[in-house]
């Protein structure tokens, strides 16, 4: 079954298979009518995209809009209409959320991440975070919080009917003092998001010392990790070739540098820093925020490993590896200033990691990964893994691309590597069209 991967969609699909006593948020397309309509009434008020993760949030009895970190505070409908409509609202098709509460309701939103291993397999809640100072049983009514993941594994198994090809997704819940909760949002990442990438290989136990620790990026993960790490990375959730990837450092004095590219800048307040990153990164995509590992550097410069993992018949082989060194004052190796092999590598840095052992880590972490990966997504027959090495000789796995460029290996080392991935590459399509071939003989 196939279905609409908008909000407005999904909000539809749960509304018509689940239980007529679940709370759904009332959803409806975004219109000036639409609009007064819901500001008459005693409700809590959320503007969204139809796709994407902005949100505004509208207080009627206040007259207060929420954008970000900022609050506007309004005096008559037709004003806050306007501002929205000609500033805010625009070049998107948008929604409008309602969901009405008592007077003086105190809100808090968790957010659910479901996986599954395949799409015959059960979802689990894997990763919970909430809004707020307040969890499950304390300040708000006491509810036992099997409750809730009964609720968002219901939801789950709705969307995953409809979505076989999603194996991750983010299910969010209200919950009011008095212990209702409502289903507000969902969101499907399906195979190219990292965050169901991570989800998928953080189920291996084999490799969870090997991935870096990963959070969905919002306020609260972002000031976690800063303060475990001091150094974070954000990416897109979707992304390539390092686009919409920034560092975060906390410096001596508690402000905080944003290193993009070759750029660097300086915000003094965590609150400023936030503003800064929502307005440009988060408001428009749905981002993951990273532990930063300390890379080993060459001649002062970070670099990591392409490892090219395909499939030959059933089983997961190593074709080529090298590595990519970053350009100078560029902290990912995207815009590799050089290109060696591994022994090359190792001959520069300067440290004491036994070269024979950490390739066959390196190997044997990316065939294990790959074969999860397989499990996850049906019909990946090549993967290209990056993989860092930090400065006490540790392994990690950065990302695996499931689409990798090739044009690196070209030429590259006598060209054996480039023509050994190409030639399982044409292996990989022929058998593919064999058994097309036989499906449809069978049919």
């Amino acid at each position: 079954m196939k279905g609409i991967r908008g909000r407005f969609g999904q909000m539809k699909m749960l509304k018509a298979e689940l239980d007529a006593t679940v709370n759904l948020a009332e959803i409806t397309r975004f219109s000036k009518d639409n609009f007064f309509k819901a500001l008459t009434r005693n409700q809590v008020i959320t503007i969204m995209p139809v796709m994407g993760p902005q949100e505004i949030k509208v207080d009627p009895v206040n007259q207060i809009v929420e954008l970000a970190d900022t609050h506007i505070q309004y005096s008559t409908k037709e004003e806050i209409y306007e501002y929205l409509a000609e500033h805010v609202l625009i070049k998107k098709h948008y929604v409008l959320q309602t969901i009405p509460v008592p007077k003086h309701s105190v809100l808090h939103v968790h957010r659910f991440t479901l996986h599954r291993i395949s799409p015959s397999s059960n979802w689990k809640v894997v990763h919970h975070t909430m809004s707020g100072d307040y969890g499950f049983g304390k300040t708000l009514k006491s509810i036992p919080i099997w409750k809730a993941f009964k609720l968002v594994v219901h939801a789950a198994n709705v969307l995953g009917n409809f979505y076989s090809s999603c194996n991750t997704t983010v299910i969010e819940v209200m919950q009011n003092k008095m212990g209702e909760l409502w289903i507000t949002d969902s969101v499907l990442h399906e195979k190219n998001s990292k965050w169901s990438q991570y989800h998928s290989l953080y189920s291996s136990r084999v490799l969870r010392s090997y991935i870096p620790r990963t959070e969905l990026c919002t306020k609260e993960t972002m000031k976690k990790l800063l303060n475990s790490f001091q150094q974070v990375v954000l990416k897109p959730c979707i992304g390539q070739q390092g686009k919409g990837i920034i560092k975060i450092t906390v410096l001596d004095d508690n402000t905080f540098e944003i290193h993009e590219k070759r750029t660097k800048i300086v915000k003094n307040s965590f609150s400023d820093l936030f503003s800064y990153i929502h307005e440009q990164y988060l408001n428009g995509n749905d981002y993951i925020v990273q532990q930063f590992i300390n890379i080993n550097k060459i001649d002062g410069r970070f670099f990591d490993v392409r490892v090219m993992s395909q499939l030959h018949e059933d089983e997961w082989i190593i074709t080529g590896k090298l590595v990519k060194v970053a350009a100078r004052e560029y902290f990912i190796s995207n815009r590799a200033s050089r290109l060696l092999t591994l022994e090359e590598a190792f001959n520069e840095i300067d440290s004491h990691i036994y070269i024979d052992k950490c390739v066959f880590l390196i190997d044997k972490i990316c065939k294990d990964a790959s074969m999860i990966l397989m499990k996850n997504y049906n019909g990946i027959t090549i993967i290209g893994f990056d993989i860092a090495i930090d400065r006490y000789g540790a392994i990690w796995i950065i990302e695996g691309n499931y689409v990798p460029s090739t044009s690196m290996f070209y030429k590259f080392a006598g060209n054996k590597m480039y023509e050994t991935i190409n030639k399982y590459i044409v292996l990989n399509k022929k058998r593919k069209l064999l058994l097309s071939d036989r499906e449809e003989e069978k049919n």
